[in-house]
């Protein structure tokens, strides 16, 4: 696995619950940008496992602090677990997925009566984009998913603007309440 050196900062925050480390609190970095990387301290002991970003002040956004495997299998677990923290039976729409608050850095899942939204802010999530769509339409049966990325923080993250219709139709008229 590739691996982030951080100083004695980051590495603090991140065992005081930060999950956000700073390009100036990394050392060094053996990784290309988007791919989950194995965080150090200085002394070589473990931090996390946390995206990297080559282009954003936030270099890593910690996925995990236990040394885990972080596979498909993980990220369906964190999405399925998010939504079922957030649904509500007398909705039909909310929010499957909060970004850092279900520790999925900056992805964002939202439901609209089937309609699954989805953001993926950062080279991390976006690298998963597909992996991500194929989770909500075997987890949710979705009518439609809608990738939503026209968010001007990508551009932090040197990641294009996009909007789109990944998978299946919205309907018209399409009810939320």
């Amino acid at each position: 696995m590739s691996k982030a050196l951080v100083n004695k900062a980051g590495a603090q925050r991140v065992r005081a619950g930060h999950l956000w480390i700073y390009k100036s609190d990394v050392k060094s970095v053996e990784a290309t940008g988007g791919i989950v990387v194995e965080v150090l301290d200085e002394a070589s002991n473990f931090v996390g496992k946390a995206f990297y970003s080559d282009s954003s002040e936030i270099c890593l956004r910690i996925v995990t602090t236990r040394n885990e495997l972080v596979d498909d299998t993980f990220w369906r677990r964190r999405i399925v677990e998010a939504a079922s923290r957030r649904s509500i039976s007398t909705a039909n729409a909310f929010r499957v997925v909060n970004s850092e608050a279900d520790l999925v850095p900056s992805l964002t899942i939202d439901n609209y009566n089937g309609v699954f939204v989805v953001q993926t802010l950062s080279q991390g999530t976006d690298r998963l984009k597909e992996t991500i769509f194929r989770i909500i339409a075997d987890e949710f049966a979705p009518v439609a998913i809608v990738e939503r990325n026209d968010a001007k923080v990508r551009l932090r993250e040197s990641l294009p603007l996009a909007n789109s219709i990944a998978f299946g139709k919205i309907p018209d008229p399409h009810f939320i309440e």
